[in-house]
C-alpha cells in the first residue's frame, strides 16, 4: 500500500522546485580538462619538489635495494606514458577535434592500456612502500591498482571508445590527484 503524502520519484522529478537541469557535458568536459591542466602542472610539482626537498628524490626506500630500483624507473616512465597519452587524447578532443579519428583513438588507447597493465605490473614491487599511513595507503594503493588493471583491459577489449579511453585515463589520474592534495597539505 501506497503511504499518503509520500511524493515518488517521478514527481519530484516533474516539478519546477528543482534547480535548473546540469548540462553534465559540461560538467564532464571541464572536469577532463581540469584533469590535463593537474597532468601538465604534476611535471612542474615533480621539479619542484625533486629541488627543493631535503630529502633524496626519489626516497632511498625506493631504490634501497636492486628489487625496487628495477621497479622504479619502469614504474615512472609507464605511469607517465599512461597519463600523459591521455591528456594529449584530452587535448587533441578540446582543440582539434577534426583530428579525432578511430584510428587515433585507438592508437592511444592500445598505449594507454598497455602502459597501464605494464604499470601495474611495476606497482606489484611499489605498493609495499608508500609513503604515509600504512594501514590506509597500502589497501588504497592496491585497490586503485587493480581498478586500473580492470579499466585497461576494458580499453583493450573496445579501443575504439572514446569514453573508455577517458574513463581509464581519469583512473590513472587518482595518483596524481593524491599527490597533489599531499603537496597541498604542506601549504594549508
Amino acid at each position: 500500500k501506497k503511504k499518503k503524502n509520500m511524493p515518488n520519484f517521478t514527481s519530484i522529478l516533474q516539478t519546477d522546485t528543482l534547480l535548473t537541469p546540469v548540462d553534465w557535458e559540461a560538467v564532464q568536459h571541464f572536469f577532463y580538462l581540469a584533469l590535463a591542466a593537474l597532468d601538465i602542472l604534476y611535471v612542474f610539482h615533480s621539479f619542484v619538489q625533486s629541488r627543493t626537498s631535503d630529502i633524496r628524490y626519489p626516497s632511498s626506500k625506493w631504490t634501497s635495494t636492486a628489487v625496487r630500483r628495477a621497479f622504479i624507473i619502469p614504474h615512472v616512465l609507464f605511469g607517465c606514458v599512461s597519463i600523459y597519452s591521455g591528456t594529449l587524447f584530452v587535448i587533441y578532443l578540446q582543440w582539434f577535434p577534426d583530428a579525432i579519428t578511430d584510428v587515433f583513438t585507438q592508437r592511444i588507447s592500445y598505449t594507454l592500456a598497455l602502459s597501464m597493465i605494464f604499470h601495474a605490473f611495476t606497482c606489484i614491487g611499489m605498493n609495499t612502500i608508500p609513503h604515509g599511513n600504512r594501514q590506509f595507503t597500502v589497501p588504497a594503493y592496491i585497490s586503485q591498482t587493480i581498478i586500473n588493471t580492470i579499466q585497461a583491459t576494458l580499453l583493450l577489449m573496445v579501443p575504439s571508445n572514446g569514453n573508455q579511453l577517458l574513463s581509464a585515463w581519469a583512473s590513472m589520474n587518482v595518483f596524481i590527484l593524491v599527490r597533489l592534495l599531499i603537496a597541498a597539505q604542506y601549504f594549508g
